[in-house]
C-alpha cells in the first residue's frame, strides 16, 4: 500500500504541474560549443536533394516532421557537393551534400513551425580562416540572444544555441570577415525538439500508477493461494 501511495502521489504532483502548464516568460537561449552538447532529437538532412538552385526561400521536412523555412531574401540558395566529387572546394567529408548561400547580403534565416529548445549547424566560409559565424534566435520579434564565434585558420564552424523550455521560433545565421560578409555553406541542421506534449505526460503518470496497483494486487493473489 505504501507503494501504491507513493506512487499516486508522485503521479498526482506531475500531474499538477502539467495541468499548470508552462511559464509564459521567455527565457533566454544559450550558446552550446559543439553537436553533443546540443543533445539534439532531430534532423534536417539534405542528403536526398538534388543539387542545383533551391531559391531564396525553400522548406525541408525534419525527421520528426517540423516544417522548416529556409530564407535569405537578397541571395539564393544552391545545393552542391563537398569536392571530391562536387564544386564546393571546402572543408566538409568528401561527398557531403551542403546548402550554400551565394554572395549574401543579410543573414540566413531558419523558421520554424513549431518552436523548439535548440538548434546547431556547421558553417563552412568560402573565403577560408579569419571569419566569424553569429547566430541570433528569436520567439517572433523579441531576440532571445546572440552569439558570435571566430576562426583564425580554414575549416569548419559549429554554432548553435539551446534553451530550456520551447520558444525559439526563429533564428538568423551570418558570417562575416574583415572587409565584409561573404558566401558561406552548411550541412545538415541538428534540432531539439520540444519537451514531450502534456498529454503524453498524463499517460505515462498514469500508467506508473497502474502498474503499482497491478503488482500489489498480483502479491495478494500469491498470499491468498500460498
Amino acid at each position: 500500500m505504501r507503494t501504491i501511495k507513493h506512487t499516486l502521489a508522485t503521479g498526482v504532483g506531475l500531474l499538477c504541474l502539467v495541468l499548470a502548464g508552462p511559464s509564459t516568460r521567455m527565457a533566454r537561449a544559450d550558446s552550446v560549443p559543439d553537436l553533443p552538447a546540443l543533445d539534439a532529437n532531430d534532423l534536417l538532412d539534405f542528403s536526398s536533394f538534388q543539387s542545383g538552385s533551391l531559391g531564396s526561400s525553400f522548406i525541408d521536412l525534419s525527421d520528426d516532421g517540423l516544417d522548416v523555412t529556409i530564407s535569405e531574401p537578397s541571395s539564393y540558395f544552391a545545393l552542391l557537393q563537398q569536392s571530391p566529387p562536387g564544386p564546393w572546394s571546402g572543408h566538409f567529408p568528401a561527398g557531403t551534400k551542403i546548402v550554400a548561400d551565394q554572395s549574401p547580403n543579410g543573414p540566413v534565416t531558419f523558421s520554424f513551425s513549431t518552436a523548439i529548445r535548440g538548434f546547431g549547424l556547421t558553417l563552412d566560409n568560402g573565403v577560408g580562416g579569419g571569419y566569424g559565424g553569429t547566430i541570433t534566435e528569436f520567439n517572433g520579434t523579441t531576440s532571445l540572444g546572440r552569439y558570435t564565434t571566430t576562426s583564425s585558420t580554414p575549416g569548419l564552424m559549429f554554432v548553435g544555441v539551446l534553451d530550456a523550455t520551447a520558444d525559439i521560433t526563429s533564428v538568423t545565421i551570418a558570417t562575416a570577415r574583415a572587409g565584409g560578409s561573404n558566401d558561406f555553406a552548411f550541412g545538415n541542421v541538428s534540432l531539439a525538439d520540444a519537451a514531450p506534449e502534456p498529454a503524453s505526460i498524463v499517460s505515462v503518470v498514469l500508467g506508473l500508477a497502474g502498474l503499482a496497483l497491478t503488482r500489489r494486487l498480483h502479491r495478494r493473489t500469491e498470499k491468498s493461494q500460498g
